[in-house]
C-alpha cells in the first residue's frame, strides 16, 4: 500500500493528513489527521493598508535623502545640516537661537536665509508639502465616518484657502502669525489641526521662497535647478488608480480590450437611470386595480422633469400628468409602499442637474453639450481641492465665483462603477427611450448578452477567471500569457 501526507496550508490554518492510496493512484482513505486554527487574520484591506504605509515610508524616506544630498552639494553645506542638534544660522537681535522651520520658512519669503538655513527651510516644505484633497471613485457611501472625516477635512482646507486669501499670505506665514498668538501649530496624536493645507498652496509657497532667495544663492537662478529641487521636493510616484471591472456584456473598444464598466457618477449612466427608473411606473386604476405602463408622452414630461434635477414621487406624478386628486384617481406604484421600503418611493433627480441648481448655475448646465457635462460630472466626481476644482471648470469655460465654487463643490455624485460599458449603456439608453420598456426587455431588443458563465459538465475546474470573465480585472485575452493574465483576476 502507498501512503502520502496531504497537507493544506490555510490564511489561518494548518491541517495535516496521513492518506492512503488506491492502485490507480487516488486518494482511498484517511489514517490520521490534525488540524490547528489560528486567531483570524488581517483581511486583504488592512494588509494592503500596511504595506500602502510601508510604502509610502520608504519612498518619503529616499526622496528626503535625495533632496538633503542635492541640497547639500549645491549650497556647499554640510550634509547633517537638518540634523536636531544642530543650530540654526539666523538670529535675531535679543533672542535666543530659534530653531523653528516654520519661521525660517516665513523669513525666507522675505530675508535673506543663509545656506543652511535656506536647505533647512526646503526639507521641512518637502516633509509637510500639504494634502491632494480627491473624491474617491469607490468610496463606500455606507461609511458615514469616512465621509465625516472627509468633508470635515474638505472644509478645513476651503477654510484655510479663505484665510490665506484674506491675508494675502503663504501657510509658513499664517502658521507663524497664529504661533505669534500661543496657538499651536504641530500636530499631536490628541491634538487635530485646524489648518489644511493643500499640494497647491505649498507649492506656490516654495517657488515664492525661491525667487526671493535667488537674488541672495545664484546657484538658483537656473531654471534648471529649480525644477531640479522642485521635483524632488513634490515628487510622487504616479498612482495607478483600481481598474474598475469589465462590461457585463463583453463589449470589445477601440483598443482591442473588453470595455471597462462606466461610472456611475456619469452624466450618461444617470440619464440611462432616470430612463429605466421611470419606464418601470405603472399607473393602478383605482377601482379595478389593474395597473398599465406609462404612454410615451406621459414617460417623456417625467424624464423631463427628472433630468433637471428634481425628484419624482407619486404626489408629483399625479400632478404633472394631471391624473387628478379625487379619491377615483388613479394611483402610481410610486405611491404604495414595497416589501421593506417604508416609505413611498421616489426616483431621485439626475445629480449634476441638483448639483448646478443648488449653485444657482442650472442655466449652464441645461445649455451645456454631452461632452462639457461629461468632464463637469468628473470634475464634481473625483475633485475636492477647491483651487483645481475651479480651475478645471474654468477651463469648461465656466467662471465660478468663490460663493458658487463653495456650492457646487459641497454637492457629491454617486460613487463606484456600474455593470455596463459606455457603449453598452449607450445602446440601452437608446432602447429606453424609444418607447417604454424595461432593462431586461431593452437588452435583447439591444442584443445585448451578458458575460455569465455557461453551465457545462467539467472533468476539472479550470482557472476561475475563464468562467467568472465579467468579474475579473487586468485580462490581455492572449491565449500565450499565463491563465492570471489571459483571463483576469478579481479583485
Amino acid at each position: 500500500m502507498t501512503y502520502v501526507f496531504g497537507i493544506d496550508v490555510g490564511v489561518a490554518s494548518l491541517a495535516l493528513a496521513v492518506v492512503r492510496l488506491d492502485k490507480q493512484g487516488q486518494p482511498a482513505e484517511i489514517i490520521d489527521g490534525i488540524t490547528e486554527i489560528y486567531d483570524a487574520p488581517k483581511g486583504g484591506a488592512e494588509r494592503r493598508q500596511f504595506k500602502s504605509m510601508r510604502t509610502q515610508t520608504q519612498r518619503r524616506t529616499k526622496r528626503l535623502a535625495s533632496l538633503k544630498a542635492r541640497l547639500s552639494e549645491l549650497l556647499n553645506i554640510p550634509a547633517g545640516f537638518d540634523d536636531s542638534n544642530t543650530l540654526p544660522d539666523k538670529k535675531s537681535p535679543g533672542e535666543k537661537h530659534n530653531n523653528s522651520r516654520i519661521r525660517l520658512r516665513s523669513l525666507g519669503l522675505s530675508e535673506e536665509l543663509s545656506p543652511s538655513d535656506l536647505a533647512r527651510a526646503i526639507t521641512h516644505i518637502a516633509r509637510n508639502r500639504g494634502q491632494r484633497l480627491s473624491r474617491g471613485l469607490n468610496e463606500d457611501e455606507s461609511d458615514s465616518s469616512a465621509k465625516s472625516e472627509r468633508t470635515a477635512t474638505v472644509t478645513a482646507a476651503n477654510q484655510t484657502a479663505a484665510a490665506l486669501a484674506a491675508l494675502q499670505a503663504h501657510p509658513s506665514e499664517l502658521l507663524a502669525r497664529e504661533s505669534a498668538e500661543g496657538k499651536p501649530t504641530r500636530l499631536r496624536g490628541d491634538r487635530k489641526s485646524e489648518r489644511v493645507f493643500t499640494r497647491k498652496m505649498v507649492e506656490a509657497e516654495f517657488n515664492a521662497l525661491l525667487n526671493y532667495q535667488m537674488q541672495h544663492h545664484p546657484v538658483l537662478r537656473d531654471p534648471e535647478i529649480q525644477q531640479q529641487l522642485f521635483d524632488l521636493t513634490f515628487h510622487e510616484c504616479e498612482v495607478i488608480p483600481p481598474e474598475p471591472g469589465r462590461c457585463r456584456y463583453g463589449i470589445v473598444g477601440n483598443n482591442g480590450k473588453l470595455e471597462p464598466r462606466l461610472a456611475r457618477g456619469t452624466d450618461l449612466f444617470q440619464t440611462k437611470r432616470v430612463y429605466e427608473e421611470i419606464n418601470n411606473i405603472r399607473l393602478i386604476d383605482a377601482e379595478s386595480g389593474a395597473s398599465q405602463l406609462l404612454s410615451p408622452e406621459q414617460r417623456d414630461i417625467l424624464a423631463k422633469h427628472t433630468l433637471s434635477g428634481k425628484d419624482v414621487t407619486g404626489g408629483a406624478v399625479r400632478r404633472l400628468l394631471k391624473l387628478g386628486k379625487s379619491a377615483t384617481a388613479a394611483q402610481t406604484s410610486l405611491d404604495i409602499a414595497a416589501s421593506g421600503r417604508k416609505a413611498a418611493g421616489k426616483i431621485a433627480g439626475h445629480p449634476g442637474a441638483v448639483a448646478f441648481s443648488k449653485a444657482h448655475l442650472e442655466t449652464w448646465w441645461q445649455s451645456a453639450t454631452p461632452v462639457l457635462r461629461e468632464a463637469a460630472m468628473t470634475t464634481l466626481r473625483e475633485q475636492d481641492d477647491i483651487a483645481l476644482f475651479t480651475e478645471a471648470f474654468t477651463a469648461l469655460g465656466l467662471t465660478l465665483d468663490a460663493e458658487q465654487a463653495k456650492l457646487l463643490s459641497d454637492q457629491r455624485v454617486p460613487a463606484g462603477y456600474s455593470a455596463a460599458g459606455a457603449t453598452a449603456t449607450r445602446q440601452l439608453l437608446e432602447q429606453l427611450q424609444v418607447t417604454v420598456i424595461d432593462a431586461r426587455e431593452a437588452e435583447n431588443r439591444a442584443g445585448l448578452r451578458s458575460l455569465e458563465p455557461d453551465i457545462r459538465w467539467l472533468d476539472q475546474l479550470p482557472y476561475y477567471g475563464e468562467l467568472l470573465g465579467g468579474s475579473c480585472v487586468g485580462a490581455t485575452g492572449h491565449p500565450a500569457h499565463k491563465p492570471e493574465e489571459q483571463f483576469g483576476k478579481i479583485p
